[in-house]
């Protein structure tokens, strides 16, 4: 598996200082309607800051694991809170409080006022709740190193 580090890949430096610099709307759903992805800013924001967390590249398999244990309890509710196919302001909220919560959880490292700053509607609670259901990291489901 190929993972870009942040000193290498300059558009993925790039993007979260557009966002943050030009103060871009945060979009987690994509308008079918629309010719452009709306969403790509967001996505690159978060790609951006999961490997920022980790500023030497020591630590990303270990993070990278530890974010999909977090994704691996995708459940009925979380999809229907996610509202795939119709946005609105509460399925906006959820939807970057989920993708905060699981970066901050593979990271260990609680990015919630990163995000907020640069414009994420996270919500503290949906952040905590989401967090709970996934429980401790399993040290078993990290494997070798």
């Amino acid at each position: 598996m190929l993972i870009y580090r942040p000193t290498t890949t300059r558009s993925t430096r790039s993007r979260p200082l557009k966002v943050r610099s030009a103060n871009v709307h945060f979009a987690s759903w994509n308008n079918p309607a629309t010719p452009i992805d709306e969403t790509l800013p967001t996505f690159f924001t978060i790609a951006y800051r999961f490997l920022a967390a980790d500023p030497d590249g020591t630590h990303y398999r270990v993070a990278t694991k530890r974010l999909m244990f977090f994704l691996q309890h995708w459940n009925p509710d979380w999809e229907q809170r996610f509202s795939p196919h119709v946005n609105s302001a509460e399925a906006e909220t959820f939807r970057a409080s989920l993708m905060v919560a699981a970066v901050s959880y593979g990271t260990g490292k609680d990015l919630r006022p990163e995000f907020r700053a640069l414009g994420f509607p996270v919500d503290t609670a949906v952040c905590d709740e989401l967090t709970a259901a996934v429980g401790l990291y399993a040290n078993s489901a990290s494997g070798p190193k």
